[in-house]
């Protein structure tokens, strides 16, 4: 068994408004990383997600690795369902939102040369703001 302390920054990015089109999608811009300390700060860029309103929910989509992805929120059960479907593996990834500040995770990966795993547990939010390098 093995732990991870990732840490995810999901920040709203705005879009271009010289834009002039009608657009009610959202985009959101995702960063990894291990610490949020400004000694040690190492978030990475990983993609910008683009949520798009539905009647059933919220459809997601970007692009990780050169492949298109996409998700769906569904908010009657409060699940997020995250598809990646890049070259050689799926990744699946199923967010329920517990309360304000919790979400429970698990993700699935499979592929041609790859030991199918399954990781899981819980996602708290962090304030950036009062993290240290010991948040790590």
């Amino acid at each position: 068994m093995r732990t991870s302390n990732t840490i995810i920054s999901i920040e709203e990015h705005i879009q271009d408004e010289t834009n002039n089109t009608i657009d009610e999608s959202r985009l959101m811009k995702w960063s990894f990383g291990s610490s949020l300390g400004p000694e040690l700060n190492d978030m990475c860029f990983g993609y910008l997600m683009k949520f798009i309103p539905d009647r059933r929910g919220t459809f997601m989509e970007w692009e990780h690795s050169g492949v298109r992805c996409h998700g769906h929120f569904d908010p009657t059960t409060s699940v997020t369902t995250l598809n990646f479907n890049l070259k050689d593996s799926t990744v699946t990834a199923n967010y329920r939102l517990m309360d304000e500040n919790t979400m429970a995770v698990a993700l699935i990966e499979v592929g041609q040369n790859l030991v199918p795993t399954i990781q899981y547990g819980n996602m708290y939010r962090v304030n950036p703001t009062t993290a240290t390098s010991s948040t790590r």
